[in-house]
């Protein structure tokens, strides 16, 4: 496990408080001193996440390993199922996160594909690289989806993201994707707050009176304890 931070890792914190918080923090990005101003439109966010069938990946971020990685599929728009994207191996050493991206041009995705249809199809767009990646994490454990807004500060050192309208789908133990029956998650705002490594003070100080609580927060594990046991249906 390669967890040195590349020269592009980022300095990363987040932050989760329920929706109802919504309005007060949008109240406070604007008129933040840092002035956050749109950075690109409002997306929906597809993923699939996959990991071992021991759950590595689970087990790391529950245990707060300061070295931890997991996989996942990504696309764009209304579609709830998977449409042409990128596969995604995030890393994360402490603060500092960093992804390797392996971009998708055809939707690995059609109507009544299997989700050996679906990693197969994955592995035949990408290369030997990204094979061992999905070799490695071959269970897909589940799909969510969230709406983002994008924020930059003033300066352009900041990013800032607000997720909301969490849903997520438990795929475990199922030779075709679920799309249908939906888990119950808390409606929560998750903020991420992102620069480059080089940075990591200014975000420390940017944060101040930020009205939402800050700690480890992981979308991957939050979707897996929405489901009523992790070995059972």
């Amino acid at each position: 496990m390669n967890h040195i931070p590349p020269q592009d890792a980022r300095f990363e914190i987040k932050f989760v408080d329920y929706e109802t918080k919504m309005p007060q923090i949008l109240q406070w990005v604007r008129m933040h001193n840092a002035r956050f101003r749109k950075h690109y439109p409002d997306r929906t966010i597809h993923n699939i996440y996959f990991d071992t069938h021991d759950y590595e990946a689970f087990s790391e971020n529950l245990s707060g390993a300061s070295n931890r990685e997991k996989l996942r599929y990504r696309w764009y728009g209304k579609s709830i199922t998977p449409q042409a994207g990128r596969l995604e191996f995030k890393k994360r050493r402490n603060l500092l996160g960093w992804k390797e991206i392996c971009n998708i041009k055809e939707a690995p995705y059609t109507e009544g594909a299997r989700w050996r249809d679906i990693t197969n199809r994955l592995k035949q767009q990408v290369t030997h690289r990204e094979r061992l990646w999905l070799h490695s994490n071959p269970f897909p454990v589940l799909t969510n989806v969230y709406n983002r807004k994008y924020f930059i500060s003033g300066d352009g050192l900041i990013r800032l993201t607000l997720d909301t309208g969490f849903k997520v789908w438990d795929q475990r133990f199922k030779s075709t994707p679920n799309f249908k029956h939906a888990s119950h998650v808390a409606a929560t705002v998750v903020i991420e707050i992102k620069s480059d490594h080089r940075h990591g003070k200014i975000v420390s100080s940017i944060v101040q009176g930020l009205p939402a609580r800050v700690g480890r927060h992981s979308k991957y594990i939050t979707g897996i304890k929405s489901f009523q046991t992790l070995f059972g249906g």
